[in-house]
């Protein structure tokens, strides 16, 4: 269950490391490092926008106009491509625990007193 528990709720493909498989471990890690970079690019671009359009008077100080703000601003990446690479880390993380439970139990299986 830890290596299960590591993947579900340290980082994605952290169990792994526990099951002495690197390999799998880091390509999880990036992949999940990787888009989350691109979701922390994307933020940080439509939050400029949006803060400097504060600044300028041409968005109200009021959490509707904010929101819609947020909803309207264009970003540099399309949505389509965010919903994919929202599905890619989610497919990920889920692979990863079950993968980790999968080779936890296979080795359990092989060594019961481990």
């Amino acid at each position: 269950m830890k290596p299960l528990l590591l993947s579900a709720f340290v980082f994605p493909g952290a169990g792994y490391f526990l099951l002495k498989k690197p390999i799998q471990g880091v390509i999880s890690a990036l992949v999940t490092i990787a888009v989350l970079i691109v979701f922390i690019k994307e933020a940080v671009y439509k939050s400029n926008i949006i803060s400097q359009g504060i600044v300028n008077g041409e968005i109200a100080i009021d959490i509707t106009a904010i929101q819609q703000a947020v909803f309207n601003t264009p970003g540099q990446i399309s949505p389509q491509t965010l919903g994919v690479l929202s599905w890619l880390l989610a497919a990920v993380w889920l692979w990863g625990m079950i993968d980790c439970y999968r080779l936890a139990k296979k080795i359990k299986t092989k060594h019961p007193t481990v």
